[in-house]
């Protein structure tokens, strides 16, 4: 068995690899959300800045802003595979050497994560409000496709 410090430096670590994990699934699904009801986030959205006059350049913009929405899918996606795969390793080694502290463990990474998606969820509905995608369809959609993100996960 090992000793305590380094318990508590896997456990701290394993919250940490616990909140990525957490965070990277909500972008997607805040993402997906904003791509399926074909609108773009304030923070997505492209600006015309240049002085050239050109009749179309909402409609290039919109594309380029949605072609970044995408490939920042794709980006959190990959990195969301690394993050599960360390997130177990974590939850094994934990499991293997602190076999006596595994519930205590599971107990505080569930309650992190779970304070970690309400404080998102509040945060995305903020975010849905403000960007006028208030719809019910919306927040249905984003609840589903988070629900089957955390089981993929879990």
């Amino acid at each position: 068995m090992a000793d305590s410090s380094s318990y508590h430096t896997l456990r701290k670590l394993l919250l940490k690899i616990a909140e990525q994990v957490s965070r990277y699934q909500h972008h997607i699904v805040f993402i997906s959300t904003y791509i399926k009801f074909n609108r773009v986030p304030k923070g997505f959205q492209m600006r015309h800045h240049s002085n050239i006059e050109e009749c179309h350049t909402d409609s290039i913009l919109k594309k380029c802003s949605k072609k970044l929405m995408l490939k920042t899918i794709q980006t959190y996606k990959r990195k969301l595979k690394v993050k599960e795969r360390e997130l177990i390793d974590a939850q094994i080694s934990i499991k293997e050497l602190y076999s006596e502290k595994d519930h205590e463990t599971t107990s505080s990474y569930n309650q992190r994560v779970k304070n970690l998606c309400s404080s998102f969820s509040s945060r995305r509905a903020k975010k849905f409000e403000r960007d006028g995608l208030t719809s019910q369809p919306a927040q249905d959609y984003s609840s589903k496709l988070l629900e089957s993100l955390i089981q993929t996960t879990a």
